[in-house]
């Protein structure tokens, strides 16, 4: 059932054209959780954005073989959620 509806979910969105992406549950996603924790206690009375400049370094620090545009992407996402 739970297949049928996600086929569902994707015709509906192709019909009306609806740009979507599906951001799977990655070691990155992971890493990128954890560093935002460790930033958050450290730096909490600086600016977002020396934060998340923080998170980025000290992730490409973590994961050298993962693209930057991955890592911008799972720190977006987590903080969105």
């Amino acid at each position: 059932m739970e297949k049928y509806l996600l086929k569902l979910a994707y015709k509906i969105l192709d019909y009306y054209k609806v740009r979507y992406f599906i951001v799977p549950k990655t070691e990155v996603s992971e890493v990128v959780k954890m560093l935002i924790c460790q930033v958050e206690t450290k730096f909490g009375k600086e600016s977002g954005e020396f934060k998340r400049h923080q998170v980025f370094r000290a992730a490409k620090n973590s994961l050298p073989g993962v693209k930057d545009r991955e890592i911008a992407l799972a720190i977006e996402m987590e903080l969105n959620v």
